[in-house]
């Protein structure tokens, strides 16, 4: 609930900073728009409240003499900074959620009637409805009677829905409350009960004509008898799928016969028990992907005495951006026979980042060998030990790696090469840890002074960790490298960051 400002009169003078005319003395960061708000009101702490990123002001009273040029104040406002002004609130619907970019916490609990009108007039305020509850019960009367009033009112600007309910005590049939908007649906972000889910895919016709994101989270899975006989919605504009925790059963039978992969390009998949078959009918079919982002347990065709690798091979002609989770590396095996000619970013981590996570060597030089050397970032997280020197001069484009330090120390003989032109001559961007810091500090001293002009300047961001020197000499050379680079550094203009980690 937010606390009263009694003072007004200081409210609308904050509010006179966001005219056009004082355009100029706009602060430049959300801190600071917030400090200057709050100074120039001389509004306490105990109303706005900085630290919680939340400035709730109640707006329950009517004060017919201030409320119109304090509504026209409204119009030059960013909505970031607008939606943390004050609470609109109507009574018991604490679940609904109207949210700006910085996810204000608003509720709209029982205003008069004037404010709500001004609330409802912000329609940049009302183009993504975040609405969240326990159970079923207690959304159920804010998405059946107060979003229709929301939608209707403000008709032509696209709806962007989040729904979250973690718990079941009811129904609640998603179909009928979204077919009368069904075509300004934009983005869609569902995290519910199975059996919501089904009475969204499933029910009379409908079609979502504008909806390019769609979410499918399960946040529970109650045991349903009948499984959905309706038909399915259609979505002619679907760009981007977010699929996770859902049975792999109803993603087999009711999702993947009825989504258009084929103009897909951005998937996400989060499954536990997907089976390679219903793996392959979804991004086999995804012709047109850009970026793929994968979490799979345990997950390995290969286990299978008649699987023949042939039926692995997929094309991805303009996939760009890759992103694995596996239980474990072998799981990386199946995209080794992935084709991805545009491939530019990687990144394959290990959930399991306790175990025996040893380089899958195999994985890499399959996947150079079929998608070429395009890589620009390569990100390893949780592996045991790092790709081997023979892997690393045949990513000749590469621009960022990082290296999660669980993999060990890159062994400086790393850097002696990059020293002589041998791999990774078009590095920008490094992190990793390292045993001893000497090495890395000879290459950034080599490139400073050789690599200060032209195309490939060498390192220009790194975050190195390693092990502090114990000896008397390795201290000694560690503090003379430091004082010659110092000033290099600083007239190449290169953010270079060494941590001393006792730990690792």
């Amino acid at each position: 609930m937010g606390v009263v400002c009694d003072n007004i009169h200081n409210l609308m003078h904050a509010l006179d900073y966001w005219s056009p005319r004082m355009s100029p003395l706009l602060p430049t960061t959300d801190e600071e728009v917030q400090t200057q708000l709050i100074t120039e009101a001389g509004i306490s702490n105990e109303v706005f409240n900085i630290h919680e990123e939340r400035i709730h002001c109640d707006m329950r009273s009517d004060e017919p003499e201030y409320l119109p040029d304090l509504a026209s104040k409204f119009e030059h406002f960013p909505s970031e900074i607008l939606g943390d002004i004050f609470v609109h609130t109507m009574t018991d619907d604490r679940a609904m959620l109207p949210s700006t970019y910085t996810d204000s916490p608003w509720v709209l609990l029982g205003v008069c009637s004037w404010w709500r009108e001004v609330a409802l007039g912000e329609h940049r305020l009302w183009g993504h409805l975040d609405v969240k509850g326990a159970k079923t019960s207690s959304v159920r009367r804010v998405v059946t009677m107060r979003l229709p009033q929301v939608w209707t009112h403000i008709q032509t600007f696209p709806i962007s829905l989040s729904l979250t309910v973690f718990d079941i005590d009811g129904d609640l049939d998603l179909r009928a409350l979204l077919s009368p908007h069904s075509h300004r649906f934009s983005n869609l972000w569902l995290n519910v009960p199975l059996n919501v889910i089904y009475s969204f895919l499933f029910g009379p016709p409908i079609t979502f004509d504008r909806l390019e994101t769609l979410d499918l989270g399960c946040s529970r899975r109650p045991n349903i008898q009948d499984a959905p006989h309706a038909g399915p919605a259609s979505f002619p504009a679907l760009r981007s799928i977010k699929i996770r925790d859902l049975p792999g059963t109803t993603l087999s039978r009711f999702v993947i016969p009825h989504i258009p992969w084929f103009q897909i390009a951005h998937l996400n998949l989060s499954i536990p028990g997907l089976t390679y078959q219903d793996f392959k009918r979804t991004v086999g079919q995804c012709q047109n992907l850009v970026s793929l982002e994968i979490t799979l347990y345990s997950m390995d065709p290969f286990s299978d005495p008649g699987f023949r690798v042939s039926a692995v091979e997929i094309h991805l002609p303009y996939l760009q951006f890759l992103t694995l989770s596996m239980e474990k590396p072998r799981d990386l095996n199946i995209f080794g026979y992935f084709r991805l000619p545009s491939l530019k970013q990687l990144s394959v981590d290990v959930l399991n980042w306790m175990g025996n996570n040893v380089w899958n060597q195999g994985f890499f030089n399959n996947m150079i060998h079929l998608s070429g050397c395009s890589l620009t970032s390569l990100f390893l997280g949780s592996f045991n030990s790092i790709p081997s020197e023979v892997i690393l001069p045949q990513l000749t484009s590469l621009t960022s790696l990082v290296i999660f330090p669980l993999a060990g120390p890159v062994p400086g003989t790393i850097f002696d090469m990059m020293i002589r032109g041998e791999l990774l001559r078009k590095l920008e961007h490094l992190e990793c840890y390292i045993l001893s810091p000497i090495s890395f500090l000879q290459l950034l001293e080599y490139q400073c002074k050789h690599l200060t002009f032209g195309r490939h300047r060498g390192l220009s961001v790194a975050k190195i960790m390693y092990k502090p020197p114990k000896e008397a000499h390795e201290i000694r050379e560690l503090k003379e490298m430091n004082d010659r680079l110092a000033p290099l550094l600083e007239a190449s203009g290169r953010n270079i960051l060494l941590i001393e980690c006792d730990d690792l």
